[in-house]
């Protein structure tokens, strides 16, 4: 059984890609975390979702760049510690 963190919160997400919380929520709004739901008043962001926002979204250039390589470590530290 999986039991790996499948989802981040709006401060964790603003970390792993170097954003503001304000600038995550807005992404959030605007629908860019594919799968991101709210619980009460915060978001539920699918770990997945970011990594795909981040791989697809970047075109590597500048900030995005930046935190493409961000969230690919996230996600490798992730799987490792749920192996």
């Amino acid at each position: 059984m999986d039991t790996g963190k499948k989802y981040l919160s709006v401060p964790e997400t603003a970390k792993t890609l170097g954003l503001n919380r304000s600038r995550v929520g807005v992404l959030c709004r605007e629908g860019r975390f594919q799968g991101a739901f709210k619980v009460g008043d915060t978001w539920a962001i699918p770990i997945e979702s970011v990594h795909s926002l981040v791989r697809y979204g970047s075109r590597g250039k500048g900030k995005l760049a930046a935190e493409k390589t961000a969230i690919l470590e996230q996600a490798k530290e992730t799987k490792e510690e749920s192996a």
